[in-house]
């Protein structure tokens, strides 16, 4: 069964782990390119060992010495985090680009780990190593859970408070390297391959896998008041890795049951937690569950909703996007409040007073539940409930409480609504923002 390539890249962009995806994304709507034409990139070779033909005298970043000193290392790490091309003007082009920066940035770290470098040096690099392991497909996947083996066993002769955190996801990355080397020595099969095939292959790899998802249960349960870090590390770059859909929810319901049924609460809240994509993808044409407390200390009768369309919109104010969503929202609950238009805004704020400020400030007429709030009343987290690691997360929900849809925003939101809401038509304006 083959990685797809194509749905980590689309599945990193979409969560925002790496902020080069947005230089990216300039790129591409300056040059007019449809990502939806540029379905079909090639498989590149993604070691370098040598310079690019370019004219781009960037193009050496990609260029590894082996010899560079410590300082060196790190100022290429730098600059080649924020690197993109001039000259690229396609999908395929950025898929080729940024699956030779993964590599090289790896290369990096590890030359860096070889180095005569400080405790804080090396606990800086081995963070930025595992994060990029954990989302980026690699050549020589077996290469690099020996290096990982050799740091985890290191980490565990000097363990202290400052290591604990990098050695569980360090363990979390060993165990999802082995399930990825399965899958690359599993017969290769195309993603529209006969469904009894792929059925037949998922069956396959979850036996061959189970052994290694079992060793993961076990050091959760050693160390179980820490669950909830290393299988959400876990679970969540599942995906960004390209393992299966079949095979992802096979994983997440074997951890999801056995913690369910241990009885410890730290497991069972890394359960809730693991489930919560589950949730979300079964989400539409079902109900919602929503609860909590609003910002002015009462709790959400979400019942009294029943009647009304309503926009659930999962966000916060540090987020960039989230702000940028409001003015069209703004315009939609301006134009179909009085028709039966609803929005609750779900915020993930941790800092209640700045929340509070903004909310004041910009003169939000919807209601604001707060989830710092909600779980100091003892409220679990809705975002976890349904599995929400990425904002803005809109959901609409039609006037039985069903979700009707668990993305929309922009000018998809504002269509959607002349339909749901026609008697609206009669008194409003028809006119149309574009939003990217």
């Amino acid at each position: 069964m083959k990685i797809d390539n194509k749905f980590w890249l689309k599945n990193l962009a979409r969560n925002g782990i790496a902020l080069i995806f947005v230089f990216a994304l300039g790129i591409f709507l300056t040059n007019s390119v449809s990502i939806a034409q540029e379905e079909n990139a090639e498989e590149v070779e993604t070691e370098i060992t040598e310079k690019d033909n370019s004219d781009d005298p960037n193009d050496n970043l990609l260029v590894i010495n082996e010899n560079a000193s410590k300082e060196e290392l790190l100022e290429q790490i730098e600059k080649l985090d924020i690197y993109v091309p001039d000259n690229i003007s396609s999908y395929e082009e950025y898929v080729t680009f940024f699956e030779k920066r993964q590599t090289t940035m790896i290369n990096l770290y590890e030359l860096l780990l070889k180095k005569d470098i400080s405790f804080e040096e090396k606990s800086t690099v081995l963070s930025s190593y595992i994060e990029t392991l954990s989302v980026s497909p690699v050549n020589d996947t077996e290469k690099r859970l020996e290096i990982l083996d050799s740091l985890i066993q290191e980490m565990e002769t000097q363990m202290n408070d400052e290591i604990r955190h990098l050695y569980y996801n360090a363990k979390a990355v060993f165990y999802l390297l082995q399930i990825v080397v399965l899958i690359e020595e599993t017969e290769s099969t195309t993603l529209d391959a006969d469904p009894e095939v792929e059925q037949a292959q998922t069956a396959v790899l979850k036996e061959k896998a189970q052994p290694i998802v079992n060793e993961l249960k076990q050091f959760a349960f050693d160390h179980s008041d820490s669950a909830y870090q290393i299988v959400g590390f876990f679970v969540d770059r599942l995906e960004y890795l390209g393992v299966p859909d079949d095979l992802n929810n096979e994983i997440r319901l074997d951890i999801s049951q056995t913690f369910q049924e241990s009885g410890n609460e730290d497991l069972i809240k890394a359960a809730n937690y693991i489930e919560g994509p589950l949730r979300f993808k079964n989400l539409a044409g079902n109900d919602l569950k929503m609860e909590g407390v609003t910002l002015d200390g009462t709790e959400i009768d979400w019942e009294s909703y029943r009647g009304k369309i309503v926009l659930v919109d999962f966000w916060a104010t540090w987020c960039g996007p989230c702000r940028a969503e409001i003015p069209n929202m703004l315009s939609q609950y301006k134009k179909y409040h009085e028709h039966g238009f609803e929005i609750i805004g779900y915020s993930i704020d941790n800092d209640v007073d700045e929340l509070r400020n903004f909310v004041e400030k910009e003169k939000t007429p919807w209601t604001i539940i707060s989830e710092t709030l909600s779980v100091e009343k003892e409220f679990s987290p809705i975002s976890d409930y349904y599995g929400i690691n990425s904002i803005p997360q809109m959901i609409l929900v039609d006037k039985e409480g069903k979700v009707i849809e668990t993305d929309i925003r922009g000018n998809r939101l504002n269509k959607l609504l002349r339909k749901l809401i026609p008697a609206a038509k009669k008194v409003l304006p028809q006119e149309d923002v574009e939003f990217f």
